[in-house]
Order: structure tokens, then C-alpha cells, then sequence
């Protein structure tokens, strides 16, 4: 108890200095801080809070403030939301195009695994995935490594979704999207707050992706059979980091379970 105690403890503090003063990790108008108390923001919300920039921090339910993220992280997963707006939600694909599945070709089962699961797991539910989203008018971003490819034909994109900038290629130069690429401004522009993703490699790519977008405040979801990985515990391990981080869900549970109010604590009563 006397732990727990002290663990919440930490956490205030952490709101109100390390993660409240603009980012910069010093209370606002301490010495080391880099700018005067003034002119500093107190965000007052936890940057575990996966719906912290678009909404006030939640209040209520198993995991929200401190006590939240105690439970979060004694289980090691979030089970629950704060609040989703399907509306503001895009699909990003990323690196499924054909120079990026090279690693079917690795020796035994490495190679194996890759394609198989590639071919009787991914492309099957991002086919699905895909069509969900093209249904509800959402917006579906696809990342490609270089330029030159292709994205697979199974999943490329509308041509007329394209013309109404439903359906977007983005061109990166580096693991994670938001390094060097137009991705930040796609979803902006767009109104996006929730991001579902999907692609290869999940310890890699995705998983850095993924980063970035948790670090602009993005509602990060993983659709963990919708990804693949070189090696199956890497997959397993960056799955593991995103439902504790993030949210994991299924091929299944997105598709059935639109416009997935019931993923949403229903003990929230602040959002």
C-alpha cells in the first residue's frame, strides 16, 4: 500500500512538472527551467492519457489519472478508451508495397513464418480493414518507403477516393513516418485524432510510426493481426509495448464493433 501511495505521489508530480510545463521536464519557473513561469503552459493532463490532446484529461473510471495508470500497468495492457470520435479516425497503412516483403526470403522458418503470415493473416484482414474504412468515408493513408514501388495490388488504393483526397500515399525516407514525411500535416489537415495502425514490419516501421504519432498526441491503436514482423517475438514484443502504451485490437473487433463506442469506459464522466 505504502508503495502504491507513493507511486500516485510521483505521478502529481509528474503532471504538474515534468509533463505539464510544455514538455520541458522542469517546473515552471524553477531555475533550470528554459523559460519564464509566464510564458509556460500547464497542460494539467497525463501524456498517458491516449486522448490527451483532443479532449480535457478523463476523470472517472479504472484508467484514467494516476490511479489509471497504476492499474495499466499491473495488468500491462489498457482494456478501455477515454473517448473516440469514429469520424476523426484514418486507417495508415504502412510499407505494404512489394520491395518491402523481402522477408519471406529468409532461411527456414524465418521465412516461412513471414510468408505465410503475410499472405493467409495480413493481407486477408487489411483487405477488410480497407474496405471498413472506404465504407464509412474515413480516411486511409498509405506510407511507402521510397519512391519507385508499389503499393500490393490487393489493398492499393481508389483512384477515385484519391481524387477526393479519401485515399493518400505518403512517401517516407526513414523508419517512422513522422521523421520525413507530410504524414503530421495528411492527418491534420484531415481533422484526424485517432490513427488505426496496420503494415510491416511491427517492431520496426509500424512500431516507430506508431511512436511518433503517440508523441503528437495522436490516439494510437495497433490492429495487431493486420501487422507483420520479421520474427514472430519481435512482433509479439512491440504488440506487448502498444497495449500497454496504446490500444490493441483485432481485424475482428474494428470491424464488428464500429463505431466502437463500446471500447469506452463507461465510468468515464470527463473527456
Amino acid at each position: 500500500m505504502r508503495d502504491r501511495r507513493e507511486f500516485l505521489k510521483n505521478a502529481a508530480i509528474m503532471t504538474t512538472a515534468g509533463l505539464g510545463t510544455a514538455g520541458h521536464g522542469f517546473p515552471a519557473g524553477s531555475p533550470t527551467s528554459p523559460l519564464p513561469k509566464e510564458s509556460q503552459t500547464s497542460f494539467k493532463t497525463f501524456a498517458f492519457d491516449n486522448c490527451r490532446s483532443f479532449v480535457p484529461s478523463s476523470r472517472g473510471g479504472k484508467e484514467s489519472g494516476g490511479e489509471g495508470w497504476f492499474n495499466i500497468t499491473v495488468k500491462g495492457r489498457r482494456d478501455y478508451l477515454s473517448g473516440i470520435d469514429a469520424a476523426r479516425s484514418a486507417l495508415v497503412v504502412v510499407d505494404m508495397q512489394r520491395g518491402c516483403m523481402g522477408w519471406s526470403k529468409l532461411p527456414g522458418e524465418l521465412g516461412r513464418f513471414h510468408a505465410e503470415r503475410t499472405r493467409e493473416v495480413v493481407i486477408p484482414n487489411l483487405v477488410k480493414l480497407v474496405g471498413l474504412f472506404r465504407d464509412k468515408g474515413l480516411i486511409i493513408v498509405y506510407l511507402m518507403l521510397g519512391d519507385g514501388d508499389q503499393i500490393l495490388p490487393e489493398i492499393a488504393p481508389s483512384a477515385e477516393r484519391a481524387r477526393e483526397r479519401k485515399e493518400v500515399v505518403v512517401i517516407k525516407y526513414s523508419s517512422g513516418a513522422f521523421a520525413t514525411s507530410t504524414l503530421d500535416n495528411v492527418l491534420r489537415e484531415n481533422g484526424v485524432a485517432t490513427v488505426f495502425l496496420v503494415g510491416t514490419d511491427t517492431a520496426g516501421c509500424v512500431n516507430l510510426t506508431m511512436a511518433g504519432a503517440y508523441d503528437r498526441s495522436y490516439q494510437t491503436i495497433l490492429v495487431e493481426d493486420g501487422c507483420v514482423s520479421c520474427r514472430p517475438d519481435l512482433h509479439e514484443a512491440a504488440v506487448k509495448v502498444w497495449a500497454y502504451l496504446g490500444f490493441v485490437r483485432t481485424t475482428a473487433q474494428v470491424v464488428q464493433d464500429y463505431p466502437w463506442d463500446r471500447w469506452v469506459d463507461p465510468a468515464v464522466t470527463e473527456r
